[in-house]
């Protein structure tokens, strides 16, 4: 259930969209079978049976990942977060989940405590339908392809962000210029054809999240 008896304000609202992110990547790596199904237990999750993984160190490197990733979306900092598989063999990209934070409107200014009453239909119960929503969909189109993925499966993360210069020097981030995308030095950068499927979209009140599977066709 929604926590309604909560403030919602920017903390919470925050909190909210890290649970989120933390959810979709655990059904992601779960049901690509990045790492092995033993290893995940199940937890409710907007009132939806979610997979979490068990082993600590999976647990404490997605956690970390996706607070550093949240607090630069909540500045805005951050257009885009994609999650991308690529088959370890080739080193050839699979699919990529885009979480597409672009008109997401910055909550890291201001009281971080204090209620957001700018939006009039703006409450936790939308909230969190559409969150459920987006994620459902994302659920249901991973059952639906689990069959056809290559294995072994590996990830990575990359930003599109806003304002480079500020995370040059963090050492959790290596920064792709412009250049380096169009030398397109391994078939990994090359692009195929690719199928874009649309999730269920997030949007109520400064939260705006579009989410989408692009899958890469070869052959």
């Amino acid at each position: 259930m929604q926590p309604s008896y909560l403030p919602l304000n920017a903390k919470n609202v925050s909190s909210t969209i890290r649970e989120y992110l933390i959810a979709a990547f655990y059904q992601v790596l779960y049901y690509k079978g990045v790492y092995p199904k033993e290893s995940f237990t199940t937890v409710n999750s907007f009132n939806l049976s979610c997979f979490v993984s068990r082993h600590p160190g999976v647990v404490a490197y997605l956690e970390k990942l996706v607070d550093n990733c949240t607090g630069k979306i909540h500045s805005g900092e951050i257009n885009t977060f994609l999650l991308v598989l690529y088959q370890e063999s080739t080193e050839d990209v699979i699919e990529r989940y885009v979480f597409d934070f672009s008109e997401f409107l910055a909550l890291a200014d201001g009281d971080q405590e204090r209620e957001i009453r700018l939006f009039k239909d703006f409450t936790w119960e939308t909230l969190y339908m559409q969150i459920r929503a987006s994620l459902f969909t994302l659920i249901t189109e991973l059952k639906k392809d689990q069959e056809k993925v290559p294995v072994p499966l590996n990830f990575t993360v990359m930003l599109e962000a806003v304002r480079t210069l500020r995370m040059i020097d963090e050492p959790a981030w290596i920064l792709c210029s412009s250049e380096e995308k169009d030398s397109k030095p391994s078939s990994t950068l090359e692009d195929p054809a690719t199928k874009v499927i649309p999730l269920k979209e997030i949007c109520t009140g400064p939260v705006r999240i579009l989410s989408c599977v692009e899958r890469v066709i070869r052959g």
